[in-house]
């Protein structure tokens, strides 16, 4: 991140509100379940001690 920025953050943060970053923890978190449930009904490779 460093290399992409000194101050820890991409783009312009003083547009910034509560309501879109309420959204984007609701999309990552719908975006996780969506992941973790795909990956849920999936087997285990072979030889794998899983």
């Amino acid at each position: 991140m460093d290399s992409l920025t000194n101050t820890g953050n991409l783009g312009d943060p003083t547009v910034a509100t509560r309501e879109k970053g309420d959204e984007m923890v609701a999309d990552a978190v719908a975006n996780v379940t969506e992941l973790v449930r795909a990956l849920d009904g999936l087997d285990a490779p072979e030889g794998s001690d899983a």
